[in-house]
């Protein structure tokens, strides 16, 4: 049986990388989407919004994803309970799938954190993460200008354009878009013997 968790999260700000997780200031996940598959057949899924509780979204996570302060101050469910739902699925997976996914991971791991939670609840040993980002990018071969001549890390965006053929998007996207997207960029970039090719 293969179960695999994919994920998306939209979020209140860039993490800052010269603070702990747990640290107050670091960003929060405004919206989360997930959908578990489990051996190529769809299980359980979410596209939830998570309510502010006091905190604030700058102005240019909101020109990413749309959801301002205000509107997240008054839609979506408690942190807690988004945060248990998404443990639970991911309890039930053997991998867990992103574009970007250690950035979505910490997110996720600061929010536990700041909870008093365990993070284990979320990375487990065993549980695998799998980033379509990372092994897109020996496909998509975007020039970085680099010393090492390693090449750019492509967007969500930039990584469908090139390898399935499918527009860039204009304005606005959700999570709930962005997981769809990656799904697809996942099944090719399996069948391509991606994950082979990188061991």
């Amino acid at each position: 049986m293969t179960s695999i968790l994919f994920i998306d999260c939209e979020t209140s700000d860039l993490l800052k990388r010269d603070r702990p997780l747990d640290d107050p200031s670091q960003p929060w996940a405004v919206s989360i989407a997930a959908r578990l598959v489990i051996d190529g057949i769809e299980s359980d899924f979410f596209h939830l919004h998570i309510k502010a509780e006091g905190r604030q979204v700058r102005a240019g996570a909101e020109a990413v994803h749309g959801i301002s302060t205000r509107l997240a101050a008054k839609r979506g469910l408690s942190e807690v309970a988004a945060l248990g739902v998404l443990c639970g699925l991911a309890a039930q997976a053997e991998m867990v799938v992103g574009h970007g996914i250690d950035f979505d991971r910490q997110i996720i791991e600061g929010m536990l954190l700041r909870r008093g939670k365990e993070t284990k609840l979320w990375t487990r040993p065993g549980l695998e993460f799998v980033d379509t980002m990372k092994a897109a990018t020996p496909f998509c071969r975007i020039e970085a200008d680099r010393e090492d001549g390693s090449f750019k890390w492509p967007s969500l965006d930039e990584a469908c354009a090139i390898l399935l053929g499918e527009e860039p998007r204009e304005g606005t996207h959700g999570a709930w878009d962005d997981l769809q997207r990656c799904r697809r960029l996942h099944a090719w970039l399996q069948e391509r013997g991606a994950w082979e090719c990188a061991a």
